[in-house]
This record gives structure tokens, sequence and C-alpha cells, in this order.
């Protein structure tokens, strides 16, 4: 049992400890290819490495986008600290001659 103890003024004394919350971090350690000539309409696969720099384990969710925004593939796993991952993610090029720049997003899930 605790016990409190209570000024004249009746205000209880309480000891409060705060801390800040443990996240995962994760860092892009590499992404292959980093460029693709495909032709157009056609289906490419790019490999991202993602390791968690963090103390606690995480859902990690790493997306490719196009162009336009538009999310093409995404996938997510749960990496603990100090390991990493492999995604395999699979876009499609536009329908049109160009070079566009696509994008990896790595976020906490």
């Amino acid at each position: 049992m605790s016990e409190v103890s209570v000024n004249l003024g009746g205000y209880a004394t309480l000891d409060l400890t705060t801390y800040a919350p443990a996240y995962p971090k994760f860092v892009i350690v590499s992404v292959s290819p980093a460029e693709v000539d495909v032709k157009v309409g056609s289906t490419f696969t790019v490999t991202v490495v993602v390791r968690n720099d963090g103390d606690v384990s995480g859902t990690c969710k790493v997306s490719l986008i196009d162009h336009e925004g538009n999310v093409q593939d995404s996938i997510s796993k749960t990496i603990d600290p100090g390991m990493q991952e492999t995604f395999t993610l699979t876009g499609v090029a536009p329908s049109y001659i160009t070079a566009v720049p696509y994008r990896i997003k790595v976020e906490v899930a």
C-alpha cells in the first residue's frame, strides 16, 4: 500500500516521472535498380531494403508512387530492431513515351 502525505492546505504530493516512448526508425538501405528503362505500358519491379534503427519492432509500409501521385504497389512488414527486410514492388510504366520520376515512400504503418 502506498502512502500519500497531505499538507495542511489539503494538497497531496505526487512524484511524476515522464519518458519518451520508443518508436521504430526505418531507414532505406538500398533501392534497386535506381533507374528503369521499359517499354510503354510494361510492368517493372523495384527492390527496396529497409532497416529498423529504432528501439522497438514496428510495421513498415513501403509504397511505389507514380508520377501522378497514385500508389502502384504497397507492402507492409514487421521489422525488429537492428533487422532489415526486403520489399519487392511492381509498377506499370505510363502508356506514352516519357521519362517520369516514381517515388518510394517508407512509413510506419
